[in-house]
């Protein structure tokens, strides 16, 4: 971007709207961190809690009573507990960091066969796309407030971008070098990207004498949304785990008085 305003002839310019596109970039990123953070930690508290069943008071439970003999509440208790020291738990997390790592390492590289699909309906694929297509028009429209030619500037952010990026700003640059509009242009590469109501909201403003200023504040509202879902999606997947911390408590209960259910009725056999 300072490269690109230099040459327009606008280097203060581009210097004010790359700490702004920073600042807005970095923003959002805090607010997908924080929206996740609170998940983590109930999931990681679950865990804890499974484990505690299954490591330390399933054990104690079979000393005095038979496996054969749990039933109801008390194999549900059993069976939750195995979840956690069994092979699910191993299993579980190792999908989940093998996906991390996957991930990590496809988000801006791989762009083959498929990719289309998960950056519409996979997390984390969908946010990478909605915030890396914020950043992406904002530095854009920047560049264009800048007076910096369209194609040209396109070309600058695809030397830098990474191969994901580029595989989505050549379809357009290519667009709009045959001549259609920026709106057209993205519309027919078929991503979708940055999201289908940017582009939309790009070409109602087509035409308009204040087109970037107009864009500019799609955008910005475009990330106010993004940090609302980002947020809304912390709140339910939050809202998920603690549920399920309270069903196992609730199952712990029921089963311990199963099992001394149990317990009382063998020993008045005796």
């Amino acid at each position: 971007m300072l490269d690109a305003g230099e040459r327009a002839g606008q280097l203060p310019e581009a210097m004010r709207l790359v700490l702004d596109v920073r600042e807005q970039t970095t923003r959002l990123r805090q607010k997908l961190q924080a929206s996740f953070f609170a998940p983590t930690v109930y999931l990681l508290t679950l865990y804890a809690v499974l484990l505690l069943i299954g490591a330390q008071i399933v054990p104690q439970f079979l000393d005095f009573v038979p496996l054969d003999q749990w039933t109801d509440w008390a194999y549900a208790m059993y069976w939750m507990g195995q979840l956690a020291v069994g092979w699910p738990a191993p299993v579980l997390f190792g999908s989940l960091g093998a996906y991390a790592i996957w991930s990590w390492w496809a988000l801006p590289r791989w762009n083959g066969s498929g990719r289309r699909f998960l950056d519409q309906h996979v997390f984390p694929f969908t946010v990478y796309r909605e915030i890396n297509g914020f950043t992406w028009l904002r530095s854009f429209v920047a560049l264009l407030r800048a007076n910096v030619p369209d194609v040209v500037a396109l070309e600058g952010q695809i030397q830098t971008a990474s191969p994901w990026m580029a595989s989505r700003l050549k379809p357009i640059r290519l667009g709009l070098t045959d001549g259609l509009d920026l709106a057209e242009a993205m519309r027919q590469t078929g991503y979708g990207f940055p999201s289908m109501d940017l582009i939309d909201e790009i070409g109602a403003y087509a035409g308009f004498d204040d087109f970037t200023e107009k864009i500019t504040v799609a955008v910005r509202q475009n990330a106010e949304v993004i940090e609302r879902q980002l947020l809304a999606k912390g709140m339910v997947m939050s809202a998920a785990f603690t549920g399920l911390m309270f069903l196992a408590f609730v199952v712990l209960q029921l089963g311990s008085n199963s099992l001394s259910s149990i317990l009382t009725s063998s020993m008045g056999k005796f």
